[in-house]
């Protein structure tokens, strides 16, 4: 399952990532720090969540990867879920529910 979601980013990190959108190898540059700006349906509050902020190849939205420590989301995206989960998350989206 994925989501299409926003972050913070500080302002110097902003500019980095701004500079370097178009420069092939960008996805070698190191992570930035975000915060969540979105609420996930199916989990307990996600807004200000600390993630981390991959930078992909060049026509590749970033990866954003859940740090707060026992943040469901966290564990999930690390762990995986089972299909009756998705069901779930799928129910949740369609009627904005959160955990």
């Amino acid at each position: 399952m994925r989501w299409t979601v926003w972050t913070t980013l500080s302002r110097a990190n902003f500019k980095r990532a701004a500079d370097l959108w178009e420069t092939p190898g960008r996805e070698s540059e190191p992570p930035y720090f975000g915060w969540l700006s979105n609420q996930i349906p199916g989990y307990p509050p996600s807004v200000n969540i600390k993630l981390l902020v991959h930078t992909e190849a060049v026509g590749i939205r970033p990866r954003l990867e859940v740090i707060e420590d026992g943040h469901r989301l966290a564990v999930e995206q690390q762990q995986g879920i089972e299909e009756a989960r998705v069901e779930e998350l799928i129910h949740a989206a369609m009627h904005g529910e959160v955990e």
